[in-house]
């Protein structure tokens, strides 16, 4: 479910309360859960660190948005050029979860002139791990999920997700 007229909300907390930032594109942002049930992963990270004891510390923001790429802008803007806004822009951001990048594979089946190497998706990651390694973050990458039954799967393309 997106939520396409709200841009964010501020919610005060103690000075001592961090942000996990969940970047990512339709898995993240939630396309085809449930809607109004808040079952997007993040919503499930976030239950799981409240129902901890002495993780009341941490709060988890969705940046997620569907199709999008870390490398090149077809569904907003890419990763990379939306970071500093959507990452940095975070008040009290101390952790980020990128999972982001199975559009870049996949969109080259409906598109070539959209195909790009493992090794430029590589370089897109590691460019956001040492920006968010600059501003104190940590950064945790997810795996891609598989995509074997999809339009996105292709030999090459599977090829790439396993690099």
């Amino acid at each position: 479910m997106s939520w396409f007229f709200l841009t964010g909300i501020e919610v005060a907390a103690r000075d001592d309360v961090g942000v996990i930032v969940a970047l990512g594109d339709s898995i993240t942002d939630g396309t085809q859960s449930t809607p109004n049930t808040n079952h997007r992963w993040p919503d499930d990270l976030a239950q799981r660190l409240v129902a901890q004891r002495g993780r009341g510390d941490l709060g988890v923001v969705n940046l997620g948005i569907a199709g999008n790429r870390v490398l090149n802008d077809i569904a907003g803007p890419n990763a990379q050029s939306r970071f500093d806004r959507d990452v940095l822009g975070q008040t009290s951001a101390t952790h980020m979860i990128v999972l982001e990048a199975i559009n870049d594979i996949g969109f080259q089946n409906f598109n070539p002139a959209f195909a790009v190497s493992a090794d430029d998706i590589i370089a897109g990651h590691r460019q956001l791990i040492a920006r968010a390694h600059a501003r104190g973050l940590k950064i945790i990458g997810a795996t891609l999920t598989p995509v074997e039954g999809s339009l996105y799967f292709a030999p090459d393309t599977e090829a790439k997700r396993q690099a």
